[in-house]
């Protein structure tokens, strides 16, 4: 889905040092595999702080999701899951990856697929 330009962003947890808007996002397929390749690098253009709780967190029945501690609606969730590669079954299949890490606290790091970074040439 990242080399279709579907895929716009990954989330990620916080790092020490966080990525930044304009740094390059190298992004790789089959990671953590032999098989494992870089799909390309492009910029950075949004970093925003999301939160990801389980239901039954503060009494809730689902999950909630917050983006700059703004909670999504369904749709707004659904077009999350869609824009981080679960297709198959949206926000349900998201959801089901996040099993045993909720509550998560992260970023959503966001890149320009139209303006790919080339590959540095050698003097």
């Amino acid at each position: 889905y990242v080399m279709d330009g579907s895929k716009t962003h990954t989330i990620r947890a916080t790092r020490k040092r966080g990525v930044r808007v304009g740094e390059i996002c190298h992004c790789y397929g089959d990671t953590r595999q032999k098989t494992m390749h870089l799909l390309g690098r492009w910029p950075c253009v949004k970093v925003e702080y999301i939160e990801i709780h389980p239901p039954g967190c503060a009494g809730w029945t689902s999950s909630k999701v917050f983006i700059e501690g703004q909670i999504l609606s369904m749709d707004e969730c659904e077009a999350l899951a869609w824009r981080d590669g679960f297709r198959n079954e949206g926000f349900w299949e998201m959801m089901h990856f996040w099993c045993g890490r909720l509550p998560f606290r992260g970023q959503i790091i966001h890149w320009d697929y139209r303006r790919p970074v080339p590959d540095r040439v050698s003097p």
